[in-house]
């Protein structure tokens, strides 16, 4: 599962024999927390969007096992449906596989008029949700395709651009990709960065060469630290002058480069579902399941040879094939549930991060020293005096150190790139 900084996200029941799992992806340029919504039917997530200043979002996402189709989960389901759409937000979208094959949405009609289909058709329109999906979302085998996987909102011109595609490896649900209409408030703030790659280094230390040195610096008679001053202006300066700036786009996942045959695999495989879902030839899907086979094992050589390389630059490139093994990282180590009273290990647990902080903040602070009420002892002054010793620096020192530095580091207390800094040796 490969997981992305730039999105935060929100799950349950991964850890443990409860449901089968849910995980949400949202923006971090979207404003969402998630909602604890009391309820028997266990297998939902629930999250808050901020979209703007007066409006909210109620996003859902919702698993109902085809296996557990009893009277009383059915009714759990319902009842959870019509406490969230009763809540006060603004947008209500929710999402997920709610396994009714029975249910002709076209119709919006169920095979027996007693059953649970029918029931949750009438617990839709009591609440005033509509249903979006009106293709098949999964097939299997000799198996008639059905209307699994169900998008639900309370208007429908909200729901657009909706596209089938094809399922992801040997799964057997389709894709579903759709457009939410609503307003957004999204803060973006342009970035900048320095192309060091891209520097005019040749024209950076003909200006060097040419700069009157002792006319910035001075005779000598400052201090050091006005002398550094001037000096780290003028540097800066000429980086400003020499080293062009990009804005930072947005961050896209590390991808394995793929080749044109194997980006022409993938499109046939996406094209073979689409027909298949329109006319149900069996030989068409014979045709898809080739082609999905072929693609997958084009994008396993891909990866493996991709890889092949990561591991060969791993001396002379270390920050990118560590950045390439944290992304394939399944989990992201967070503070864990902690006791309300830090002396009692029995005291009741907490998944509050505000309360996480108040009680990381007491107990750091219980081991600070108390420092007695009154006015601060004075030191008696005490005059030391040390004979510095002249020290002499050779330009070739100098020289030896900026060849040595490692280009692909962070810039240090000077906050000047270790390129920029070899490229003056």
């Amino acid at each position: 599962m490969e997981w992305s900084q730039e999105y935060n996200m929100f799950y349950t029941n991964l850890e443990g024999d409860i449901g089968r799992g849910i995980i949400l992806y949202v923006h971090e340029s979207l404003k969402a927390e998630e909602i604890k919504v009391d309820s028997r039917f266990c297998e939902h997530l629930f999250v808050k969007l901020r979209t703007s200043r007066n409006e909210t979002m109620l996003i859902g996402v919702i698993y109902r096992s085809p296996s557990d189709s009893s009277e009383e989960t059915g009714r759990t389901l319902r009842n959870l449906i019509s406490e969230v759409s009763k809540l006060n937000f603004t947008h209500h979208l929710l999402m997920g596989d709610f396994n009714y094959p029975g249910i002709n949405w076209d119709m919006m009609t169920s095979s027996n008029i007693h059953s649970e289909e029918q029931k949750f058709l009438e617990c839709l329109q009591d609440n005033f949700l509509f249903q979006m999906v009106n293709k098949p979302t999964r097939w299997r085998g000799t198996n008639t395709p059905s209307v699994l996987d169900l998008i639900i909102t309370k208007d429908p011109d909200t729901v657009v651009d909706m596209e089938l595609q094809s399922p992801l490896g040997k799964s057997d649900h389709c894709v579903i990709i759709f457009s939410y209409v609503c307003r957004v408030d999204v803060k973006k703030t342009k970035k900048k960065r320095k192309s060091y790659s891209k520097a005019d280094y040749v024209g950076l230390k003909d200006e060097i060469k040419q700069t009157n040195w002792r006319h910035i610096l001075g005779d000598g008679s400052e201090n050091i630290n006005e002398i550094w001053t001037k000096f780290r202006g003028k540097m800066e300066d000429l980086e400003n002058k020499f080293v062009p700036t990009y804005e930072i786009g947005r961050k896209k996942n590390q991808q394995i480069p793929l080749d044109k045959e194997t980006l022409n695999v993938i499109k046939e495989k996406n094209a073979l579902a689409r027909k298949y879902l329109v006319h149900k030839d069996p030989d068409v899907r014979r045709n898809y399941n080739r082609t999905r086979n072929k693609a997958g094992k084009l994008v396993r050589k891909a990866r493996k040879k991709y890889e092949k390389n990561l591991a060969k630059e791993a001396k002379s490139n270390s920050k990118r094939i560590w950045q390439y093994i944290n992304s394939k990282s399944k989990s992201r180590q967070g503070i864990a549930d902690l006791c309300t009273d830090p002396r009692d290990p029995k005291s009741e647990k907490t998944d509050d991060d505000e309360t996480k902080a108040n009680i990381l903040a007491y107990f750091f602070s219980s081991v600070f020293t108390k420092e007695p009420d009154g006015e601060v002892p004075q030191l008696k002054a005490r005059n030391i005096q040390i004979q510095w010793e002249q020290r002499y620096i050779k330009e070739e020192t100098v020289k030896k150190i900026l060849r040595e530095l490692k280009v692909d580091k962070s810039p240090g207390l000077d906050n000047f790139h270790p390129r920029f800094l070899m490229e003056l040796h």
